[in-house]
């Protein structure tokens, strides 16, 4: 466990543990201990996690601390961060020391702040234009997350343990290639905004999405008179757009000329006339069908 190669210090790990744990305790107690590569780390986290033994438990307790002592976080959040170091070349922990706050107005704004931590917990999250391939299935364990933001990356989708953020209101996955996401994300009954514009791999509006639109989203619009079966169709739109379409009196006219996100009602609420335009980007890729619901 003490050679120049994290990849071989890894694999003698993997062996002490599986072959000869009590002769190489000592050993893996000084790689918990000093040991600084993620790769390492993670390997011991792997081997320790699901392991009903007494000693295997006493050195998973100090990786879990050496872990929290690292990144700044609770253990379960901190193994997100791991997972992140080993997928994206240039994050490390001094990397987060640079760009995390306590500010979650910094983070949200993405004035190059990366997250927000308070008392142990990641609260706001902003990978915009990480280069992500995907997010790590260990996202699901930032247990007070309240704001995502994911904005400008190649992910197709989020991992089905995202639906695990109970205390998300935010969730941004504009300019990314999404081309579905996981029907967990129903169970997300606190989230407020979700930002799905100019995805232009969405070819099909993922059941996840209708759902919220007809659970959440459509309510602001009935507090504003239009009629409950036509509600949830501004709400799928504002999800789509990426910004809440603003009522207009029948008399009034379009005030914006370079953006728009307006609809119009009838005296009984029915839906007679939806204007979105932007004159320097494309933030609806996709038509819904349920458009045709309106009468």
């Amino acid at each position: 466990v003490s050679d120049e190669n994290p990849i071989v210090r890894a694999s003698a790990a993997k062996l002490i543990v599986k072959n000869f744990l009590e002769e190489g305790y000592s050993l893996l107690k000084w790689a918990i201990n000093y040991d600084d590569s993620a790769v390492v780390l993670k390997t011991l986290y792997d081997l320790f996690k699901g392991v009903n033994d007494h000693s295997i438990n006493k050195l998973k307790k100090a990786l879990e601390k050496r872990l929290s002592s690292i990144y700044g976080v609770i253990p379960d959040e901190a193994l997100f961060f791991l997972d992140l170091e080993l997928s994206v070349s240039f994050f490390n922990i001094n990397y987060l020391r640079i760009y995390s706050s306590n500010s979650v107005n910094g983070v949200i704004k993405g004035n190059y702040m990366m997250c927000a931590i308070k008392k142990g917990h990641i609260v706001a999250l902003n990978l915009s234009n990480w280069g992500l391939n995907k997010l790590p299935e260990s996202i699901g364990s930032l247990s007070k997350l309240r704001h995502l933001i994911l904005k400008n990356n190649n992910i197709n989708t989020v991992p089905e343990s995202t639906g695990l953020l109970r205390h998300l209101r935010t969730l941004d996955l504009s300019d990314c290639k999404i081309n579905s996401l996981p029907d967990s994300l129903i169970n997300l009954h606190m989230l407020k905004t979700v930002f799905l514009c100019r995805n232009y791999n969405l070819e099909d509006i993922p059941r996840s999405i209708l759902l919220m639109a007809k659970k959440d989203f459509f309510r602001k619009y009935i507090w504003e008179g239009v009629h409950l079966n036509e509600a949830f169709v501004l709400g799928l739109l504002e999800i789509l757009t990426g910004s809440k379409l603003k009522k207009l009196k029948m008399d009034q006219f379009i005030k914006y000329r370079d953006k728009a996100c307006h609809y119009k009602t009838n005296d009984r609420g029915n839906v007679i006339g939806i204007y979105i335009f932007h004159s320097q980007l494309s933030n609806l890729t996709i038509i819904p069908e349920q458009i045709s619901t309106l009468t």
